[in-house]
C-alpha cells in the first residue's frame, strides 16, 4: 500500500474511521466495526534491523472511543436581509475531529434575519427584564483564542467557523432547574465531550465555569446556581437557588462606599422567583424581613433620612429595627411594644415613680399571617392622697 502524504487522498493515510453510525442495522456486532483499536504494548523483539515487532497484552485490546466532530459552516446558508439565501463564506475547509474536549462557551442562538428587530429588542418583541430563553435559544461553539489580557466579551474568540451545536444538559428528565445542573446563562464556559453510545455521537455540554450565579436582575431564574442538601444515603434531596440568599452589586457611591460586594437577600429576588431573608435555628426558621414574614428588620422607606449610599439596584439605607419587632420572653409572653403616636409635652413632678412593661392578651398586634394576641405595653404607678388634714378643701367661687 503507498502512502500519499501530498493529498488527502483514498490511497493515504488522511482518513481513519472514528465513529461507525448505523452498524447496529446492518446486522454487526460490535467487534466488526469499521473504527480504531487501541492496545497496550508489553514487549519488542529487534533483529538488526531498526524495525521491530512488538506484543501487546491481548487483554488490553479495545475501541479508541471518545472522539467529537464538529461541524464546518462553511457552504452553510442563512436567510439573507431580503429573504433570500446568503452562503457562509468564512469557515474552516473540513468538519473538525477531537479526542480531547472541546472548550465552549455558550451564546444566543443567532437571531432570524427574516423578522424584524425593533429598538426594543429582537424578533419585535420588548425585551423583558426577566427573559426566559428556551432550551433551542441557548447554542454554543468552540473557542478559537484566548487573550488573557482581556476580560469578558474581548477575552475569548468563537470559532465561528464551525456550525453552532446544541447545548444538551443532564436534566434527569425535569424542566429547569434540576438537581442535576442549572441552565446555562449566555456566556457560560465549559467543555464538549461525547458520550460511550457506539451507534451514534450523543454530545454532553459539562458546565466547568467558576463563576456562580444569583439572578436578581434580569436572565432566566433557572440560570441561578443550585445548592443541595443531601440525603441519609447521600444523593441530593432538596434543591434551592443562589438568589435565595444573596444579590450582587457592583458599587456603592455616597458616604459609606464599596466596590462590588454581596447584600444578603432579606425579601424577594429581583425576579420574584423566590423569597430570601430566612435565619435557621436547628428545626425553626425565622424571617428577618419586615415587609414580607413580620421580622424585625426593615430597610426604611424611599425617603429615609439615614440614607448612606447609592447602588445600581437602588439606594442603601442604615438598617432599621422594626417597631412591629416581636420581643420573646416564652411562647406565651410573645409580642411587640407599644408604641405611641408623637410626644406631649408633660411637668416634671416632685417624686419618682416605678413603671412597669408588661404583657397585656387584650390587645391585638398585626401579623403576616393574621393578627395575633398580645402586645408589651408601659404601665406606671403614683400615690394617689391630700396635702391636707381636713380632707379635700371646697371649691371657691369669686363675684
Amino acid at each position: 500500500m503507498y502512502i500519499n502524504e501530498s493529498r488527502r487522498g483514498s490511497s493515504g493515510i488522511g482518513f481513519l474511521a472514528l465513529q461507525d453510525h448505523g452498524w447496529q442495522d446492518e446486522d454487526v456486532t460490535l467487534d466488526q466495526r469499521v473504527t480504531i483499536m487501541g492496545v497496550r504494548v508489553k514487549d519488542r523483539w529487534r533483529d538488526e534491523t531498526p524495525v521491530g515487532y512488538y506484543k501487546y497484552d491481548e487483554e488490553s485490546v479495545g475501541d479508541i472511543i471518545g472522539s467529537f466532530l464538529w461541524t464546518s459552516n462553511q457552504g452553510s446558508t442563512e436567510p439573507g436581509t431580503s429573504g433570500s439565501q446568503s452562503t457562509i463564506e468564512r469557515g474552516r475547509e473540513l468538519h473538525g475531529w477531537r479526542f480531547t474536549p472541546w472548550p465552549v462557551r455558550t451564546k444566543e442562538k443567532k437571531p432570524d434575519r427574516m423578522k424584524p428587530t425593533t429598538q426594543a429588542g429582537r424578533r419585535g418583541k420588548k425585551v423583558a427584564q426577566c427573559t426566559s430563553f428556551k432550551r433551542d435559544d441557548i447554542k454554543m461553539l468552540p473557542l478559537e483564542k484566548w487573550n488573557d489580557g482581556l476580560f469578558g466579551e474581548g477575552g475569548v474568540t468563537l470559532d465561528e467557523r464551525f456550525k453552532e451545536a446544541d447545548v444538551q444538559v443532564p436534566q434527569q428528565g425535569m424542566v429547569w432547574p434540576s438537581a442535576m445542573f442549572p441552565k446555562p446563562w449566555l456566556d457560560c464556559y465549559g467543555i464538549a465531550v461525547s458520550m460511550d453510545n457506539e451507534q451514534n455521537q450523543d454530545d454532553l455540554f459539562m458546565q466547568t465555569d467558576p463563576r456562580m450565579i444569583a439572578v436578581n436582575v434580569g436572565g432566566d431564574p433557572a440560570m441561578g446556581s443550585l445548592v443541595c442538601d443531601l440525603q441519609l444515603d447521600c444523593t441530593i434531596s432538596k434543591v434551592a437557588p443562589l438568589q435565595s440568599a444573596f444579590r450582587v452589586v457592583s458599587q456603592m457611591a455616597g458616604c459609606v462606599p464599596s466596590g462590588p460586594f454581596l447584600a444578603l437577600q432579606i425579601g424577594k429576588s429581583g425576579c420574584g422567583d423566590t423569597l430570601g431573608g430566612v435565619a435557621w435555628d436547628t428545626s425553626i426558621g425565622g424571617f428577618l424581613s419586615q415587609n414580607l414574614g413580620s421580622g424585625p428588620l426593615i430597610m426604611g422607606g424611599s425617603g429615609c433620612k439615614h440614607k448612606v449610599s447609592q447602588t445600581e439596584i437602588g439606594r442603601v439605607n442604615s438598617a432599621h429595627i422594626s417597631s412591629n419587632a416581636y420581643f420573646w420572653k416564652h411562647d406565651e409572653y410573645d409580642a411587640p411594644l407599644k408604641f405611641d403616636e408623637r410626644y406631649t409635652e408633660s411637668k416634671k413632678g416632685t417624686e419618682s415613680f416605678e413603671v412597669f412593661l408588661e404583657y397585656d392578651d387584650s390587645v391585638k398586634h398585626p401579623h403576616v399571617c393574621g393578627e395575633k394576641d398580645g402586645i408589651w405595653r408601659w404601665r406606671s404607678t403614683a400615690t394617689c392622697g391630700s396635702s391636707t388634714t381636713g380632707g379635700i378643701p371646697k371649691p371657691k367661687y369669686e363675684t
